[in-house]
């Protein structure tokens, strides 16, 4: 293993060899597992899990930096001992490689705006403010009519519940 990356460092294999089977290949075999290691994170938001993959998601990081700085160097010195048109195709590749690379750290740096608000759209009540406007509405309401609307609620919601112990609205409160 140790030998197979220090032959590719050095740009001993192929120029084909380094930019396709070592560059494309295993890139695209890293990226894969990258991207299940995002979405898991991601699914993972607030169990026990989010930690552990959490950081594993920063040593995955760190070892993509790593294969990226190893991959480039490596391609490109096969590419200087092999000299040609190909070998300047591969060059301009490898730096345009970084420039999308620095781009996309960039862009997933910058602050994203939300559009989904606009200004019209009124500010989040705070607790304090439902609770005063949920009493304000119980005290305001007849009995009957609160009982009344809980059991349509309930019927609406759980309606098509299949469960064994059978539907919540054969056993809601009637008045």
């Amino acid at each position: 293993m140790m030998n197979f990356v220090r032959k590719h460092w050095r740009g001993e294999y192929s120029l084909p060899r380094s930019y396709w089977l070592h560059g494309s290949l295993l890139g695209v075999a890293i990226m894969i597992v990258g991207q299940f290691l995002i979405f898991e994170t991601e699914q993972a938001k607030f169990s026990p899990y989010a930690l552990p993959l959490g950081i594993s998601c920063l040593v995955y990081i760190l070892l993509i930096v790593v294969y990226g700085v190893w991959v480039t160097g490596g391609t490109w010195r096969s590419a200087t001992r092999r000299g040609g048109g190909w070998a300047r195709a591969a060059k301009v590749m490898i730096v345009f490689g970084w420039i999308s690379s620095v781009g996309q750290i960039a862009e997933g740096l910058t602050p994203k705006q939300d559009h989904r608000v606009s200004a019209n759209t009124p500010a989040p009540m705070t607790v304090e403010q439902q609770a005063a406007s949920a009493a304000d509405f119980m005290s305001k309401t007849p009995r009957s009519v609160l009982i009344d609307k809980m059991s349509v609620y309930i019927d609406k919601s759980y309606n098509n519940d299949t469960r064994s112990w059978g539907r919540i609205k054969d056993w809601a409160i009637k008045g």
